[in-house]
């Protein structure tokens, strides 16, 4: 988790900053949800915000937004994600969220690949199609240390116990782009994939 810290607050300013994201005329109905939200329950979330609410970049994104939205609401891992996420910080961990994000986030791509294709009909949707391919996979990758953070994991311990900064893993960096990038152009896709998470 602590990987995607700095890489949020940037992501979520570049996802604001999108110019294929565009705010409605009118208010923002109770049961939308931005793509600029937080997890239902974060502190920095009030309960019963009326934030604007963004729109997808395309219609082949508006049509992947619709099955995001249904696997988040319906799918097993889903519901586990937003039942995590609804927790107060004392009752859960960032860390539990986060693997509980990563699980449905496989599980969309894989359960949902047929539909996802099928509705990827334009050049920005087949984009994040791509995308979620490639942010599962690198983040099923950092996680589990396939591709481990520090190339030499003895000499980045010996590094930091002289108060040095061990050298990171250049496939690390490369990776924690890549799935930065990714999310990035999920984010700006589809409305209600978290910014945030």
């Amino acid at each position: 988790m602590t990987r995607l810290v700095p890489s949020l607050a940037m992501l979520a300013l570049c996802a604001l900053a999108t110019a294929s994201c565009s705010m409605p005329e009118d208010t923002q109905s109770a049961q939308s949800m931005p793509a600029a939200s937080v997890s239902p329950g974060e502190p920095s979330q009030p309960s019963g915000s009326a934030m604007p609410t963004l729109h997808a970049a395309s219609p082949g994104c508006a049509a992947m937004d619709e099955i995001f939205t249904e696997a988040l609401n319906g799918s097993e891992t889903g519901q586990a994600y937003k039942l995590l996420a609804a927790k107060r910080s004392g009752e859960t961990n960032a860390d539990e969220r986060h693997h509980a994000w990563e699980a449905f986030a496989a599980s969309f791509k894989n359960d949902y690949s047929d539909r996802l294709t099928q509705a990827a009909t334009d050049e920005t949707s087949k984009q994040a199609l791509a995308a979620l391919a490639v942010y599962v996979e690198r983040n099923a990758a950092l996680d589990s240390g396939e591709i481990p953070e520090f190339a030499d994991q003895q000499e980045a311990e010996e590094a930091l116990k002289r108060g040095e900064k061990p050298e990171v893993n250049p496939a690390y960096t490369q990776a924690l782009a890549e799935a930065t990038s990714a999310h990035g152009t999920l984010t700006t896709c589809m409305p209600h994939w978290p910014v945030v998470f």
